[in-house]
């Protein structure tokens, strides 16, 4: 359901967005197909964007692990004709020194996630904030943050973590 009414108002609105999609996920339960997300991006201005092959934490893998699974992603993104698959959001949210110097030369641009709603901005001017959107975040918040950006011509990064009609029994959040 919020897979259906976000992705379909951002199409309405004429908002494209950035989809970080790992490979372990594709298709399964419900999950956004490769179709889809030709369609996405092709006739609607979508980054499709690289998420890791196995979405795994990078930060307990070894360093060739991490080369192995960003370049696999990468280049099967490449190799489907997906523009974006340079640009990565780290699996879980999580990095550190070790994974950056791994991974940066196969790279341009990366991003996490730090906490619910990201106000690290606040004290460090190149950084975004992002809004999560989990089980517990009400559809009328979210639509109300999608309004604003629109209304003021904002950049806003939400974080849909797993999006699908169905809970996943034992999962923090509902995964698709």
């Amino acid at each position: 359901e919020m897979w259906d009414t976000f992705g379909q108002e951002l199409i309405n609105r004429n908002m494209p967005a950035t989809l970080f999609v790992d490979h372990k996920g594709l298709g399964a339960g419900g999950a956004i197909s490769v179709e889809d997300m030709r369609l996405l991006q092709d006739n609607y201005g979508w980054d499709i964007a690289n998420h890791s092959w196995s979405h795994s934490d990078f930060t307990v893998l070894e360093s060739e692990e991490r080369i192995r699974d960003i370049t696999q992603m990468s280049s099967w993104m490449w190799q489907n004709g997906f523009e974006a698959w340079d640009i990565f959001a780290y699996p879980l949210g999580h990095y550190d020194a070790a994974t950056i110097s791994d991974i940066s030369p196969y790279l341009t641009v990366g991003r996490s996630v730090s906490g619910r709603n990201d106000t690290s901005y606040l004290v460090d001017p190149y950084r975004m904030a992002g809004r999560a959107v989990d089980l517990d975040v009400p559809l009328t918040a979210a639509q109300g943050w999608v309004d604003s950006a629109a209304t003021n011509k904002e950049v806003l990064i939400m974080t849909f973590h797993g999006v699908t009609d169905k809970p996943v029994p034992g999962e923090d959040l509902v995964w698709s």
